[in-house]
């Protein structure tokens, strides 16, 4: 039941159930009874899996989100509220679909580089692409230049240092890298 603050102080039961509004649903199934029963039973907070969406009932408008819920107890861990934290995801996700969509008919592999670790995370479309063990999606700079044909590998090399240091340079650069199978692409 939901509660409304009564005008002479305290809490009033109101009719109407949060499920009644909503659900909230992963695969099909509606998460929102085990949600509440595990935050009844003094669960701090549960945390919604991937993929998670809310279900609205009036109208079946269905839209994915990431969230928690979180319990708020009284000193005698009796629960007294619970809020709702979620994001609203459905944006996102179709813009890394559209991307997606786009990207899988080019030869273009989104990459960025993690300084701590050095190291590259690329597409694992690229790995496919020249014919290479996609592991996790990374690969050391050593291992990258290695990959780069040695009469590019300085001009890259130094092109390569120069943004990391916060150099952009606009220039479009082409180099060769070793295929799976030895050979060179462009």
């Amino acid at each position: 039941m939901r509660r409304t603050p009564h005008p002479r102080g305290g809490d009033f039961a109101h009719p109407l159930n949060i499920s009644d509004i909503l659900s909230v649903c992963h695969d099909r199934q509606d998460l929102l009874p085990g949600i509440l029963a595990r935050l009844r039973e003094r669960h701090r907070y549960g945390d919604l899996p991937p993929w998670s969406y809310i279900r609205l009932q009036d109208s079946n408008l269905k839209f994915y989100i990431e969230g928690r819920f979180v319990g708020r107890y009284d000193r005698r861990r009796q629960l007294r509220r619970i809020v709702f934290l979620f994001r609203n995801t459905e944006e996102e996700i179709t813009r890394k679909f559209i991307l997606g969509m786009a990207l899988s008919q080019t030869k273009i592999f989104p990459w960025f580089f993690d300084l701590g670790h050095n190291r590259m995370v690329i597409d694992e479309r690229w790995f496919a692409h020249l014919g290479l063990p996609a592991g996790d999606g990374t690969i050391g700079a050593e291992d990258f230049f290695r990959l780069v044909h040695p009469e590019d590998r300085g001009r890259l090399a130094d092109a390569f240092a120069k943004q990391l240091a916060g150099e952009l340079n606009p220039d479009t650069f082409t180099y060769r890298l070793r295929r799976g199978d030895g050979t060179w692409e462009w």
